[in-house]
C-alpha cells in the first residue's frame, strides 16, 4: 500500500511584519581569495563571517542566510521589536568597528532598509521555512552596494524609524535596480550613545530629553488617569516620600509617549530628570544601564566628555562626600575612566562590589536632598548585574 504525500501545512507563510533588513559584505572578497583553493577561502573569510553574525545576535537580530562573503539579517522578524532600526544600526556599527580587530582584517560595508517583511514560520516543515519576503529585501540587498568600505546606508525609511537617535548625511536619491521611483540614502555617522567612528556621541540633554535635539511627537490624547497617578507620586516624593511606579503595555501602547509627557511636566518645574534604557542585548554588556545612570545623575559627565574631564568630575563630586582616594580610583575603574598610570585597586572583587554598593548608597542619600526623576525604560530587559546593584 503506497503512503500518501506528506500534508504540506496549510499556514505556509508567516504573518507580515514590520522589520529592518540588514545586509552586510566583505569589499573586494573575490580579489582577496582569489588564487586560494576553496578551503583556504573559506577559511579566509570565516572569521568575518563569524564576526558580522554576533554583532547582529548581540543586538537582537536573526541572521537568515550567509551569503559567502557576506550575511542577510532582519530585525524585527520573526520575533516583533520594538526599535527594530535603532538596534540594526548599532548592529551595523559594530560589526564595522570590529572588522579591524578579526583575525583578517578585511573591510566590510552594510546596507539598511526598513519595511514590510513577510517571513516563513519557525517551525514550517519539508524546507519551506526559515526565510524572508519582500520588496524590502530587495531593496536592502540594493542599498549595500552604495555605502564605501567601513561605510553604512541606510533609506529614508530607515532614518524617518531613527528620529534623533541616530546622526545622518544625505548622499542624495538613488535610481536602484528594480525600484520604480528614486531612493533617498543616507550615511550613518552616529548612534544614540555612540558615533559609527567608536567614539562616545551625545546621550540625552537635560532640556529636550532627546541628543539635544526638539522631539517631534504625537499630540498626547487619552492618557489623563495614569498621568494624574503619576503627577500625585511626584507630589509624595517632593514632600520626602520618595516613590517607584511601573508603567506596563503591550508594544505600542503607548508607554514611552506617556513617560516623556510626564517628564516634559518635571522639567517644567525645573526638577533634575535622568533617563536610561535597558537594552534587548543587555546580558551582552552589563551594567550599562547604571553605569550610564551614574555618569549622568551623580557625575555630569557627558557622553562627549574626555576621560580626563570624566575623571575629574568624579573627583569632585567624591571629595565633597569626604570619599578615600582608593574610592576614587575604584569609582574611575568602574566607569571605565581610569587613568593609565593609576595604581591597581588591592581589593578583591567581592570587596569591590561591596564598596560600590556603599558608594551608589551614599550618591543616592545626598542627591536626595535635591527632588529628581529617574526614568528607565524597558525595565523588562536589565541585565542581572543590573538587577544586583
Amino acid at each position: 500500500m503506497l503512503q500518501s504525500e506528506p500534508k504540506v501545512p496549510v499556514e505556509i507563510w508567516g504573518e507580515l511584519k514590520q522589520a529592518t533588513v540588514l545586509f552586510a559584505d566583505i569589499v573586494g572578497s573575490t580579489e582577496h581569495i582569489a588564487g586560494l583553493d576553496a578551503e583556504q577561502a573559506m577559511e579566509q573569510l570565516r572569521p568575518a563571517i563569524f564576526g558580522m553574525c554576533e554583532a547582529v545576535e548581540r543586538f537582537g537580530g536573526t541572521v537568515v542566510r550567509t551569503l559567502g562573503d557576506g550575511v542577510m539579517a532582519l530585525f524585527g522578524v520573526p520575533r516583533a521589536l520594538e526599535g527594530h532600526a535603532l538596534f540594526a544600526c548599532h548592529a551595523a556599527q559594530a560589526m564595522v568597528l570590529a572588522s579591524g580587530n578579526w583575525a583578517v582584517a578585511l573591510p566590510i560595508r552594510v546596507g539598511l532598509h526598513s519595511g514590510q517583511v513577510a517571513s516563513d514560520p519557525q517551525d514550517a516543515k519539508y524546507g519551506l521555512g526559515g526565510g524572508a519576503h519582500g520588496l524590502t529585501i530587495h531593496l536592502a540587498s540594493r542599498v549595500v552596494a552604495l555605502a564605501q568600505p567601513g561605510g553604512i546606508c541606510l533609506t529614508g525609511v530607515t532614518k524617518g524609524l531613527l528620529g534623533h537617535s541616530a546622526g545622518t548625511r544625505w548622499m542624495g536619491d538613488f535610481a536602484l535596480k528594480g525600484i520604480a521611483a528614486r531612493t533617498p540614502i543616507y550615511e550613518l555617522q552616529s548612534v544614540a550613545g555612540a558615533r559609527a567612528d567608536g567614539r562616545m556621541g551625545p546621550h540625552f540633554d537635560a532640556a529636550t530629553g532627546l541628543d539635544g535635539a526638539a522631539q517631534q511627537v504625537s499630540t498626547f490624547r487619552g492618557r489623563q488617569l495614569e498621568l494624574d497617578i503619576l503627577k500625585a507620586a511626584l507630589a509624595r516624593a517632593q514632600a520626602g516620600d520618595a516613590r517607584v511606579l511601573g508603567i506596563c503595555a503591550e508594544p505600542g501602547g503607548g508607554k514611552s509617549r506617556l513617560s516623556l509627557e510626564f517628564v516634559r511636566l518635571c522639567r517644567a518645574q525645573g526638577l533634575n530628570v535622568c533617563e536610561v534604557r535597558a537594552q534587548l542585548y543587555g546580558q551582552a554588556t552589563p551594567l550599562q544601564p547604571i553605569l550610564a545612570l551614574l555618569r549622568r545623575q551623580y557625575f555630569h559627565i557627558a557622553g562627549t566628555d574626555s576621560a580626563d574631564i570624566a575623571r575629574t568630575r568624579i573627583t569632585q563630586r567624591l571629595q565633597a562626600l569626604q570619599v578615600g582616594e582608593q574610592d576614587i580610583e575604584l569609582t574611575c575603574e568602574f566607569l571605565g575612566v581610569a587613568a593609565p598610570d593609576a595604581p591597581q585597586c588591592a581589593l578583591s572583587p567581592s570587596a569591590k562590589h561591596e564598596r560600590m554598593l556603599d558608594l551608589m548608597r551614599q550618591l543616592v542619600r545626598d542627591a536626595g536632598r535635591q527632588p529628581s526623576v529617574i526614568l528607565f525604560e524597558d525595565l523588562h530587559w536589565l541585565d542581572e548585574a543590573s538587577e544586583v546593584l
